[in-house]
């Protein structure tokens, strides 16, 4: 390349301006907000999934009654 070359193409370029940048930046902004929400939305999904899983594998607690009287017991000592 010639140094004519190079002094053409630089010239050619076009200048970013104020308002041009802050469009720029609003759109990635949105960008990196919606990507975020996205995997933020994926990874509560996955998570809920795991909980009901081991929720439905755990067995029935036992009953509210039985645990009442130990609490009792407990407080009267």
């Amino acid at each position: 390349m010639t140094a004519a070359t190079i002094k053409g193409s630089r010239l050619g370029s076009t200048r970013l301006t104020a308002e041009t940048r802050a469009q720029i930046t609003i759109r990635v902004s949105k960008e990196i907000a919606r990507t975020e929400a996205e995997i933020r939305k994926t990874k509560t999904a996955r998570l809920k999934a795991a909980r009901m899983e081991m929720l439905a594998r755990e067995p029935e607690p036992a009953s509210a009654k039985g645990r009442a009287a130990d609490d009792s017991k407990r407080s009267g000592s």
